[in-house]
């Protein structure tokens, strides 16, 4: 089975050299590489610009790069470079221009499928889909982070400002975000953990878990449950806002079906998952 991994930094340097700029003009380039050989798992450390890692039933992996500039004295360079089974990724401006300054890169990189993935960007939306490698990490500082059609034994996805959504399968799901709500569409997992700041917290489970652990401090939380005869032990916890759980869903405090939320500021919701 191949497994792909690269460890990608996408850094933004800077090097020496000045001039000065008022073209606001926007120039963009899109170029496309294709690697041969098998990675054991793929790293994506970003500083700027979008981020996409797609599965693919290919053996290889294709690296796309979307660059932007605004000055001919200030297109971005990149480097791809392999060591030690990593791929590096790097984006460098070559001049420092006082004025309008636009200069940076976006990545997609598709990989095999069963890739396990590590990938983080500091600045910009992080997107992955199809993707089934047993452990997924998923961190971005500014920005979304939505995992799509995944399947994992591990996922996390954390966004320190910004949104997160997932929809697959994980055995063990965290989902955390300080700025931004977290979503969960269709997921089936059979351990849930949510974190919010701000923004609240909606989960649809697909299929029944063993726990489910939210923590919001501001925002609605709603969950969706699947019915099930032994019902679940709910804990529920909010200092300004209504507990409501639907009547359908079964109630029994010796249940191996937990389900823990404490809520701050908000309305914790219960209610059965749409029949698939």
């Amino acid at each position: 089975m191949a497994v792909a991994t690269v460890a990608a930094a996408l850094a933004a340097a800077v090097t020496g050299g000045c001039s000065v700029s008022f073209n606001t003009k926007t120039h963009r380039e899109t170029r496309s590489h294709t690697l041969t050989g098998t990675f054991p798992e793929l790293r994506v450390h970003g500083d700027s610009g979008r981020l996409e890692v797609v599965g693919t039933d290919s053996p290889r992996v294709k690296v796309v790069e979307y660059l932007s500039w605004s000055n001919p004295n200030n297109k971005p360079r990149t480097v791809r470079a392999v060591r030690d089974g990593t791929l590096t990724l790097e984006t460098k401006c070559s001049r420092t221009v006082i004025g309008y300054n636009a200069c940076g890169a976006g990545y997609r990189v598709e990989v095999p499928r069963s890739t396990t993935v590590d990938l983080r960007t500091d600045s910009g939306s992080l997107r992955v889909d199809g993707l089934t490698g047993s452990v997924m990490k998923l961190h971005s500082d500014s920005g979304s982070v939505n995992a799509e059609n995944v399947r994992a034994d591990s996922l996390s996805a954390t966004a320190n400002s910004g949104k997160v959504k997932v929809s697959g399968r994980a055995d063990s799901a965290e989902l955390r975000s300080d700025s931004g709500a977290i979503e969960a569409d269709g997921l089936q997992a059979k351990r849930v953990t949510a974190r919010a700041n701000s923004g609240g917290v909606r989960l649809h489970l697909a299929s029944v878990p063993d726990s489910v652990d939210i923590d919001n401090d501001s925002g609605s939380v709603k969950v969706l449950l699947p019915t099930v005869d032994k019902g679940y032990a709910f804990i529920l916890r909010t200092d300004s806002g209504a507990r409501n759980i639907s009547p359908a869903l079964r109630q029994d405090s010796s249940s191996p079906h937990r389900v823990r939320i404490s809520n701050d500021s908000g309305a914790i919701n219960i209610s059965p998952a749409p029949e698939a």
